[in-house]
């Protein structure tokens, strides 16, 4: 889960916030989005931001400031964007319940946040209380197809939360859909699941069973269990959706790799047999002998594909998502320079989970990936060495195979990773590698399948209906690869 909105720079967390965080974690919470208030607390935010991987934040200024705000404020929000790694422009929008700030103050304040959005490709989070109207003539103003964002804690209604929608808004919702008197249970329903975000709002927003108390990261579950029991789903889809709308909106890619470092080493260890092969990488030998030099080598790897297809409908874009699909595939790999390799991989992936999904009357999709990578080591003369790929592949896809809706057709996709191998040689044999990569596969074709609607009202009447996807494949896996013609 990510909790996109969470002030846990401020006072309240002083003295607490290692603990705050290490709840965070043990609650499944990936990232952590802060958004800015007010410009005298902006170091101290980049401070709290960057003491932990987990941490992210926005820079902006609340409206509840805008009667202090000069030009300069203006500019330093423009150098932090410049020269600091934000992730968002916010918080920034409007607020006419509290007077602090004349109308007219705010606009023109929320106007120039907007522009530096726009202006540097970053989304924008908007605090907005007792002022739709405005806030979406603004929006409307400034929407020329590169502004994107969230409504944080939104409260509006269902028109309300059309209006969003069409303007290329995400909205979140925070604690107080828990609530027993609330009125958002329609609004949690109308949303769209892949418009939806999560947040706390803390130290604010407590949801139920913690109502009253100090809200933390840690209890963002509440909210996504709120959201499966209003539109009758399950958790998990809530938190995949959640969590993919927020590494879309804000650009986060969350890389977790297992690595049995002391699993590897024995194993390295017992094939050791000349101590020269494990020289320091520091030594003056290393820069002249490269003990892990490799030249051709041939692999299998297996992993779990996770897919989410892009569905074009009349209201946008539809996410859906199928994870934990195993898939397995071979390559070759060849390094014309020991920093560089080109690889050529084959991988099949047989999405079942669309049957379960259809009811039985759709068959599997099959997805059969040629990649032609390029893969780049920093460091080629160590036994464990750390890499980027980049290149093109090509999608063979099978859609509902076995029926008579069967469509086959391929794709052009561009394919990109990181990972890390560990060398283990063996002296006269050769050398074997075991390596960790998460691989990216976006699809750059729209494919025709179908896709099945049923009346919720009546069971028997289903209908196919044609529809237009792209997709997307993570590709998390592990890889054995031996080098029998190693340069040793």
């Amino acid at each position: 889960m990510i909790d996109t909105h969470a002030h846990i720079d401020v006072k309240d967390f002083d003295g607490i916030r290692d603990e705050i965080l290490a709840r965070a974690e043990e609650a499944n919470i990936e990232k952590i989005i802060i958004p800015a208030i007010e410009p005298k607390t902006f170091d101290n935010l980049i401070n709290v931001a960057s003491s932990s991987d987990r941490l992210c934040y926005g820079i902006g200024i609340h409206p509840h400031n805008s009667n202090e705000i000069n030009g300069e404020a203006i500019k330093l929000v423009e150098k932090i964007i410049n020269e600091q790694n934000p992730v968002a422009v916010g918080e920034i929008g409007l607020d006419y319940y509290y007077d602090f700030s004349p109308p007219d103050v705010q606009k023109r304040l929320f106007r120039q946040q907007i522009k530096l959005a726009k202006k540097y490709n970053l989304p924008v989070i908007v605090h907005n209380r007792d002022a739709f109207d405005d806030l979406f003539s603004i929006l409307e103003d400034e929407q020329d197809g590169s502004l994107s964002g969230v409504l944080h804690c939104f409260s509006g209604n269902a028109e309300q939360l059309e209006k969003a929608v069409d303007l290329g808004f995400n909205v979140s919702f925070t604690g107080n859909i828990t609530f027993k008197k609330t009125n958002l249970a329609e609004t949690v329903s109308e949303a769209p699941l892949n418009r939806i975000l999560l947040e706390t709002d803390s130290p604010w927003m407590a949801p139920v069973p913690h109502r009253g108390k100090k809200n933390e990261p840690a209890y963002l579950k509440f909210i996504a269990e709120k959201i499966a029991e209003i539109k009758k789903i399950s958790i998990d889809e809530v938190i995949t959706m959640t969590t993919q709308n927020a590494k879309k909106l804000f650009k986060i890619l969350v890389v977790t790799l297992f690595i049995f470092f002391n699993t590897f080493a024995l194993i390295a260890q017992t094939a050791k047999t000349d101590e020269d092969e494990f020289k320091d990488i520091f030594s003056d030998e290393v820069e002249s002998y490269n003990p892990y030099e490799k030249s051709l080598g041939f692999g299998g790897f297996l992993g779990t594909n996770t897919i989410v297809q892009s569905i074009e409908e009349t209201r946008g874009i539809r996410d859906v998502s199928y994870e934990g699909i195993i898939f397995y595939g071979g390559m070759v790999n060849f390094f014309p320079w020991e920093f560089v390799s080109i690889q050529l991989g084959y991988v099949y992936s047989k999405n079942k989970k669309i049957v379960e999904k259809s009811k039985n009357l759709l068959g599997p999709n099959i997805h059969q990936v040629i990649e032609l990578g390029t893969q780049w080591y920093v460091n080629p003369n160590s036994r464990l060495n750390f890499f980027g790929t980049l290149g093109p592949s090509i999608i063979f896809n099978k859609f509902g195979e076995g029926t008579d809706k069967e469509r086959e057709n391929s794709s052009f996709a561009i394919n990109t990773g990181i990972g890390f191998n560990l060398n283990i040689p063996f002296t006269g044999v050769g050398l074997l590698t075991v390596s960790a990569e998460w691989r990216l596969s976006f699809d750059m074709t729209v494919s025709n399948t179908f896709g099945v609607i049923f009346n919720p009202n009546d069971p028997n009447d289903v209908k196919f209906v044609e529809q237009r996807v792209t997709s997307f494949f993570s590709l998390p896996r592990i890889v054995l690869a031996f080098y029998p013609f190693n340069r040793q």
